[in-house]
């Protein structure tokens, strides 16, 4: 039994191990593509979470809304026009116009190289920084949290990579042309400011100018506005790249989890030679389910049981080991190659303890007694297991003390066959010992000395006498000892 469960064991490792590595085509694209869509807006990883944290950024600099903020900026310029709606200032217009330049920065093409890039452009770029740093994390964690989830595990983390590059893209596909637009009706915008303050000084009709400064009122309020949005629109496509960039780093650490778990699993196939080795109906031999005749196909009776829900609930357990034990399945990839020594002593623990279930009546006792047609036949059996039990070093040497041990199973079935070889060997007295997996019969010759044994008698002497006769070789491992040396009881 004991090495009917070491089989299953390790059989049952190597094929959860196996399938880590693979997922049903069939139900994976989509149930990855929610998975990903699911955890993405959870982890605030959307268009419109970083957007969001963008323009939190920029409150949090200004202590107010942006919007306000520029509203604040323009409400002198409007109650100064006047009743007749002319009397725009163009010193107080350039003012305004330095004020959102400090806050904002030049747009593309106007500032001049070394220039000021703008209080709210640096807390942009700090706050991209900060999310993009951020979204790796949550990104790894992620692609970890699938590895060590076993409706999905490594394969399932394969295919979520692209799914993840796919929402990147798309942002940055939505917002390339949309960024460059916006710059570039903010240099326009800005542009014109300067073209109708210089219009407002030269001085003009009184009608003209009261539409200029209407004009310029007007492009006041929508280039603060067209600047902000071009430069959240920048952050987000830098952002949205440095993840992508990421994916291709964890693309690469997810294929080494991929080739050392494939060594892992290589490690757990059984070796085909003890499953090929027969079985004999003999004192010594394993016991087997019936009409099993080697330990393969024992094995494979047994595993054939296992369904895919079992299986599943035994990679569940699996999980709970590493988590205790080795905090995650990434952690063991990306370290020593000594931690899967000691996961597959542990799985393999685990396995045997969970097979036990699916033995069920699979009982040593039970078997061994099921394959003895008769009660005789059992007496005779036992009582020859029993001889084969004695030392080899007994033979030729009398009668002498002895050890005895039986080992067998506790319980109903144990004290039934502790029955039967008390009938067996009515003279012999054993003493009972506990073994959960195995019948066990124990010789030990007490008493005996070194002069006992054959290996020193006077045949083995000659011998020994023989090979000193040899040149250049002697029989001594030790030079202190060169001749031989009667022992002492």
């Amino acid at each position: 039994r004991r090495a009917l469960l070491q089989r299953i064991g390790r059989r049952l490792c190597h094929r959860l191990v196996t399938n880590w590595l693979t997922i049903d085509p069939a139900t994976a694209q989509e149930s990855i593509r929610t998975w990903v869509t699911d955890h993405w807006s959870q982890e605030e990883l959307t268009q419109e979470s970083l957007v969001q944290r963008l323009q939190s950024a920029c409150l949090h600099h200004l202590k107010q809304p942006a919007e306000s903020a520029f509203e604040a900026a323009l409400a002198g310029l409007e109650a100064s026009r006047g009743f007749l709606s002319s009397g725009l200032d163009p010193a107080e217009v350039l003012k305004v116009l330095d004020y959102l330049e400090k806050l904002l920065g030049k747009p593309q093409g106007v500032a001049a190289a070394g220039g000021e890039s703008g209080e709210l452009v640096a807390a942009l770029k700090a706050a991209a920084q900060t999310l993009s740093e951020e979204g790796e994390l949550k990104i790894t964690r992620l692609i970890a949290r699938l590895i060590d989830d076993p409706n999905y595990r490594l394969a399932g983390a394969e295919a979520a990579i692209p799914e993840m590059m796919l929402l990147l893209e798309a942002v940055v596909e939505r917002h390339s042309g949309r960024c460059q637009q916006l710059h570039k009706q903010a240099a326009e915008l800005h542009t014109r400011i300067h073209s109708l303050v210089f219009n407002l000084q030269k001085g003009s009709w009184f009608s003209r100018r009261g539409r200029t400064a209407s004009e310029l009122l007007e492009a006041l309020r929508l280039y603060p506005r067209a600047r902000l949005e071009a430069l959240i629109s920048e952050c987000l496509l830098t952002i949205c790249k440095t993840l992508s960039e990421g994916l291709n780093t964890r693309t690469r650490e997810v294929a080494f989890c991929r080739n050392r778990i494939n060594d892992f699993a290589r490690s757990l196939q059984d070796s085909p030679a003890p499953e090929q080795v027969r079985v004999d109906p003999r004192p010594g031999e394993h016991l087997l389910p019936e009409g099993c005749r080697t330990l393969g196909e024992a094995v494979q009776r047994l595993f054939s049981r296992v369904t895919p829900e079992q299986l599943a609930d035994f990679d569940r357990k699996v999980q709970e080991l590493i988590q205790k034990q080795f905090r995650s399945l990434v952690h063991v990839c990306m370290t020593s190659s000594d931690l899967f020594k000691e996961l597959e002593t542990a799985m393999q623990g685990l396995a045997e303890t969970y097979a036990k279930d699916w033995l069920g009546g699979s009982d040593v006792v039970d078997i061994y007694l099921k394959r003895q047609q008769h009660q005789d036949k059992v007496l005779t059996d036992l009582a020859a297991l029993f001889d084969e039990a004695e030392p080899e070093l007994n033979a030729g040497m009398g009668e002498g003390p002895e050890l005895r041990v039986l080992a067998s199973p506790d319980g109903p079935a144990g004290e039934r066959l502790r029955y039967l070889v008390r009938q067996a060997l009515p003279h012999v007295d054993l003493v009972p010992a506990e073994s959960t997996d195995e019948i066990v019969f124990y010789r030990e010759r007490l008493g005996l000395t070194l002069a006992d044994l054959p290996q020193a008698n006077e045949e083995c002497r000659a011998i020994y006498e023989q090979f000193c006769g040899i040149d250049n070789f002697t029989p001594h491992t030790r030079i202190d000892i060169p001749t031989w040396l009667p022992l002492v009881n």
